[in-house]
């Protein structure tokens, strides 16, 4: 699923990505190889990022970069089990976009907000390999993103 804005700014015939474009295998020697894991800076969110980027539709080789970084080993939250999550991590994701997409407020959860907080502290310590605005990009998806407290999950500007 990709999220694009219906604005004068997006329209259908803009540019949309799928996760699957920015999803790569894991290096093989990826703690916990073979075991149940996910990406902390998930692949829907960089494919929202990647849609809401200003300029042009990115190259194959920009999006192949993307996901080379993505699928680095530091990008990884581990789950002893395929239940273990209880589909946490891509509802989170889901949010996030869908607060993009229409600039609404979303709540997260305590562990949706643990993991959108944890895939933007990745976001921030590999700024400088993705192209500036996609990062500046996904910054924005968090602009409206609060977790029960009322606190904004994301310091966006870590990602400066």
């Amino acid at each position: 699923m990709s999220w694009y804005s219906t604005s004068a700014t997006y329209s259908p015939s803009e540019k949309t990505y799928s996760a699957r474009e920015f999803r790569g295998r894991f290096p093989a020697d990826t703690a916990h190889s073979g075991d149940v894991k996910r990406h902390r800076f998930d692949c829907q969110l960089a494919a929202t990022a990647a849609a809401y980027a200003r300029g042009p539709s990115y190259s194959s080789d920009t999006v192949a970069a993307i996901r080379s970084a993505v699928s680095s080993r530091d990008n990884v939250h581990y789950y002893g089990s395929s239940s273990a999550n209880l589909g946490a991590d891509s509802s989170a994701a889901r949010k996030v976009c869908q607060s993009a997409f229409s600039g609404e407020r979303v709540v997260l959860s305590p562990h949706e907000a643990a993991h959108i907080r944890s895939g933007a502290e990745w976001l921030a310590a590999h700024k400088h390999e993705l192209p500036p605005g996609f990062v500046r990009s996904a910054s924005a998806m968090y602009a409206n993103v609060y977790d029960q407290d009322g606190h904004k999950v994301v310091d966006r500007r870590t990602l400066r």
